[in-house]
């Protein structure tokens, strides 16, 4: 019996193509069928065979010379210098009628062929780019590896909270600088009452902290000052009710004809030195996700299932929860989306921060440093503000009026714009009609036309849009 090698078989078939090139389907001929359609065409088979051997690179150019000439004879697809070996190997089992042979080279196609894909891991590095001067030219594009933050300095709790004189507020903390999305300073941000907890729980002692409060009150504006003050990267990441666990913690995802893991929203923000990681509105996550969480929040890492990677919090890497709810659910049903969340995971956040409306003098204080609007006018729209937020619990209303609203407010009246105007664009044209009339009539007893007008010292209240005639002539 003639017994060829694969490198035989692929000589024979590449003379077989060269007698006959009208030849079809030579690549998928047996040992038999190559004897015979040699023998019909007259070659010599013991010279091809026996002629010198061949280099791996000759061996896979012959292959595609014949496995090209049938494409364009069938259309059949060209096979790699792989998938070549292992068909030839079950050709080769199958024409020397050797079934232990042809049972040992299936199984080892079977095993590679679900074996599983080759993993890697993409380590994103982000490039900053600094403008430098190039012998007068203009500026050339720098590029330098993006800087993680690094300690610098200190502060004590007492200064940078202005805390009255206790043990915790002579505790010095880290300053840190040098790292990227660091938030700007407001200096005229006021903490909520308990932040003193937060300092002592989060900023000593490093454990995980919860924010909970009504939805515009600053609870994300807070933490961010935090970092602002302390120049730390400030990290937001935004749950849902449809957030999955690989959004936060990686996912395999093809690349370049394999398989590789992309680090999730979380992963890639452990690894950001001094960072304050805000997971925020984390009571709208699903339990099967929220569970998912607590072996980070408890031990500060996570091992990577698919590629076994252990990742480990950088350097000062600091975990801040917040939401509209305790962790209970929503029993008011003002927010969509909250769930009760498992007791597992809300028992990592050690502290609960409660943020809420600030006093009337304070919010009227800082209104009016942040629009330049008279104080009588800063204490009329707190005033009307706080009537709002008194009518959620009564039932009428779903949500109090947000200090961000009521900023719009003020600054459309200083801007000059109608009260009727200054009103519908920043409060009533984003209610529902049932809540906006509500609005309407609490406006018009708390903050009349008349009210504004005296609050704002007898000014001129200008025009809105729907007093202006149209244009003649534009």
């Amino acid at each position: 019996m003639l017994v060829l090698t694969n490198e035989q078989r692929s000589r024979l078939k590449l003379a077989i193509r060269a007698a006959d090139p009208s030849a079809k389907g030579v690549s998928n001929l047996t040992k038999l069928e190559l004897e015979a359609k040699a023998n019909q065409l007259g070659i010599d088979i013991p010279a091809i065979i026996g002629a010198p051997s061949v280099t791996p690179t000759s061996i896979s150019e012959a292959q595609a010379m014949i496995d090209q000439g049938d494409q364009g004879d069938q259309g059949e697809p060209t096979m790699s210098p792989e998938a070549l070996a292992e068909y030839e190997g079950l050709q080769q089992a199958w024409d020397d009628m050797s079934p232990r042979a042809f049972r040992e080279t299936l199984r080892d196609v079977v095993i590679r062929a679900h074996k599983p894909a080759e993993v890697h891991t993409v380590v994103e590095t982000v490039i900053e780019y600094q403008p430098t001067p190039s012998n007068g030219a203009p500026l050339a594009q720098a590029p330098i590896v993006a800087r993680q933050a690094r300690r610098a300095g200190s502060i004590s709790l007492g200064k940078l909270f202005d805390l009255e004189p206790s043990k915790a507020s002579n505790v010095n903390i880290d300053l840190w600088t040098g790292g990227l999305d660091v938030p700007t300073v407001a200096s005229d941000h006021v903490w909520p009452n308990d932040i003193e907890a937060f300092a002592t729980m989060a900023l000593i002692r490093q454990r995980p902290t919860y924010f909970v409060g009504p939805k515009g009150v600053g609870k994300t504006t807070t933490i961010g000052q935090i970092a602002a003050r302390l120049g730390r990267p400030f990290i937001v990441i935004g749950c849902s009710e449809e957030t999955e666990l690989p959004a936060l913690t990686g996912t395999l995802v093809p690349h370049n004809g394999s398989v590789t893991f992309k680090y999730g929203a979380l992963t890639k923000a452990m690894q950001v030195a001094g960072a304050i990681v805000l997971l925020d509105e984390v009571d709208t996550l699903r339990t099967g996700v929220a569970v998912g969480l607590n072996g980070i929040l408890e031990n500060r890492e996570c091992t990577i299932p698919e590629t076994g990677e252990r990742i480990t919090c950088a350097d000062g890497v600091l975990f801040v929860g917040a939401g509209n709810s305790n962790g209970r659910g929503d029993t008011s049903g003002r927010y969509g989306g909250v769930n009760e969340q498992n007791a597992a995971l809300m028992s990592r956040f050690r502290n609960m921060i409660a943020v809420d409306y600030l006093s009337p003098a304070k919010e009227a204080k800082l209104l009016q440093g942040r629009t330049a609007c008279p104080p009588a006018l800063a204490k009329l729209l707190v005033g009307a503000a706080n009537v709002t937020r008194q009518a959620v619990s009564g039932g009428t209303l779903s949500d109090g009026m947000s200090f961000r609203a009521l900023q719009s407010w003020a600054e459309n009246l200083v801007d000059g714009l109608a009260p009727a105007t200054a009103a519908r664009c920043a409060l009533l044209n984003g209610a529902s009609i049932e809540e906006g009339e509500v609005l309407r009539q609490i406006l018009l007893t708390h903050a009349s036309d008349n009210l504004i007008a005296e609050a704002l010292g007898g000014q001129a209240l200008g025009r809105g849009a729907g007093d202006f005639s149209p244009v003649q002539g534009a």
